[in-house]
């Protein structure tokens, strides 16, 4: 009886020893994971933020060439109309003139 009680025993012991292996073991592989899953997000976050500081860049290039654009578009309309003005304005102070006498 003794025997087998000693053999309990040791069974027991084992399994306590390899319970606690395998908590060690889980614990080392949760930490590794942990540590890979922080080193993956840390990699995004910089590639995100690289991304967008790109996007923002190129925003910001189209945005000023827009309004560079524009400011060309209304620099050469108002020059027009001064030109039209200047070689008209005669024509239309007559016509204004003319139509503030009749009416």
């Amino acid at each position: 009886m003794d025997l087998i009680v000693d053999r309990l025993s040791a069974i027991e012991q084992s399994a306590s020893r390899i319970l606690a292996a395998a908590t060690q073991e889980k614990e080392r592989l949760k930490a590794a994971s942990q540590a890979e899953m922080d080193a993956y997000d840390d990699r995004i976050d910089g590639e995100t933020k690289q991304r967008l500081s790109a996007l923002q860049k190129n925003l910001e290039e189209r945005m000023q060439e827009a309004l560079a654009r524009d400011r060309r578009e209304a620099e050469g309309t108002q020059a027009r109309m001064e030109a039209d003005y200047e070689a008209r304005h005669e024509i239309l102070a007559d016509q204004i003139l003319k139509q503030v006498i009749k009416g």
